[in-house]
């Protein structure tokens, strides 16, 4: 029998259902009506979408449900003013960096250019590449282009070996 003590909160994960639809490419317009390529994109799940960069000192993000190839529904915008921090990095980028002043409406008009995402996936469980002394590499990281294209990434030591496959 498994008994967990009494201060120990345990909360189920949330479910995340990969988005249909992948954001690659999007802009958002600033007040002069340009556009500006965004820097940052967040798959939620289930096509939702957070998309952003950092102009001028202030992060920019926008919350948006893909419906399709070049159709979306605006959830919500947020921003921060003389922002300084990690969020405006790709790397640091999570769901948590979406905070700041709620303007209550699409201050930055977005500009998209999705994708389909792959109807194919593999699994992480037994993919690997055999090594140049004929030992099985695991896959460490890959990125899906759409269109049932992969680029998948091993490790060799010190080497990082990619190889791009369709599925």
């Amino acid at each position: 029998r498994n008994v967990l003590p009494a201060s120990v909160n345990v909360r189920p994960a949330k479910l995340f259902q990969p988005s249909f639809w992948r954001v690659t490419k999007a802009g958002l317009k600033d007040k002069d009506g340009y556009e500006l390529p965004t820097t940052l994109s967040l798959d939620l799940g289930d096509n939702v979408w957070i998309v952003g960069l950092v102009d001028h000192e202030i992060l920019e993000l926008v919350k948006i449900r893909v419906t399709g190839l070049k159709t979306f529904t605006w959830l919500a915008t947020r921003y921060i003013e003389e922002y300084s921090g990690k969020c405006g990095e790709q790397r640091w980028f999570t769901e948590q960096c979406f905070e700041g002043e709620d303007p209550k409406h699409d201050k930055y008009p977005v500009t998209l250019y999705p994708q389909q995402a792959s109807s194919w996936s593999y699994s992480f469980f037994g993919t690997y590449l055999v090594g140049e002394d004929e030992g099985k590499l695991p896959v460490t990281a890959s990125f899906d282009f759409g269109g049932d294209i992969w680029i998948l990434a091993f490790q060799d030591g010190k080497t990082l070996k990619m190889i791009k496959v369709q599925i």
